[in-house]
């Protein structure tokens, strides 16, 4: 699920986002909630100008407000091909429509060049949203050589931005005191132990019903051949039963 929180962003942005005889219009829809009719005014407009860039970032923000992720992603796209400097609320939300899009990879991407075209730049904002695009990859994404430049990129920036912090520290985008962190961490730790044990057993369990139903099945045959061996097959289900109900108790324990 993503973690987006980025919306503070949006009106400030939209006001200068549209041809200036319709920004006031479409900031007051926006601020008065009504999404659908701030869309139809900004899509007049982008019909009147299709290369007005900012004019599709306006399209960007009214999309993400109406949840419409799709469209905000394609609005972004369309609005950083117009922009060949895109400034810092275009990136900000144009990653946000690419990871609610599922595009994750992309969204990250665009907050890492902008990270390298400003690399003393220290923006809390963008940190924010680069490691909000990071939480949604899985962990078979995480061990790949990009997410962990992109992660590389994030803590060497998020480290800097510590440092000017006495006595606090960042837990994801929340700030947090040194103590308290290092609490957490030490509970996340203990707690990606104990599921990386429990995935072990899992293994061994899969391993033992996998061996336990070539049992079942040489004794089913076994009694197809002398009925008298029955017995053979219910000890076979019993066995296949149990490990299961064990592998049934580890999923609940890992969930």
């Amino acid at each position: 699920m993503c973690r987006w929180v980025i919306c503070w962003i949006i009106l400030a942005t939209v006001t200068t986002s549209v041809r200036a005889e319709k920004a006031d219009d479409v900031a007051a829809l926006l601020g008065a909630g009504e999404f659908e009719k701030a869309r139809a005014a900004i899509d007049a407009s982008i019909e009147k100008n299709s290369a007005d860039a900012r004019a599709w970032h306006a399209r960007v923000v009214v999309n993400l407000k109406l949840r419409d992720d799709a469209p905000a992603a394609e609005a972004a796209k369309r609005a950083l091909e117009l922009s060949p400097d895109p400034d810092r609320a275009l990136i900000l939300n144009a990653s946000a429509a690419m990871a609610r899009n599922a595009e994750p990879h992309d969204a990250a991407k665009l907050l890492v060049a902008h990270l390298d075209r400003h690399p003393d730049l220290l923006d809390e904002a963008v940190l924010d949203s680069l490691i909000s695009v990071l939480y949604e990859f899985d962990d078979t994404e995480r061990a790949g050589k990009k997410v962990v430049g992109y992660q590389k990129i994030y803590d060497e920036r998020n480290a800097k931005l510590e440092a000017a912090v006495e006595g606090k520290k960042r837990w994801g985008i929340e700030w947090v005191a040194t103590d308290e962190f290092r609490s957490r961490r030490e509970a996340l730790a203990a707690t990606e132990a104990q599921t990386l044990d429990i995935r072990r057993k899992l293994a061994r369990v899969d391993s033992q019903a996998e061996e336990a139903r070539r049992n079942l099945a040489r004794a089913t045959e076994m009694m197809k051949r002398r009925p008298k061996e029955k017995r053979g097959v219910q000890v076979a289900q019993e066995n296949l039963d149990r490990i299961l109900s064990e592998r049934r108790v580890l999923e609940t324990d890992l969930a």
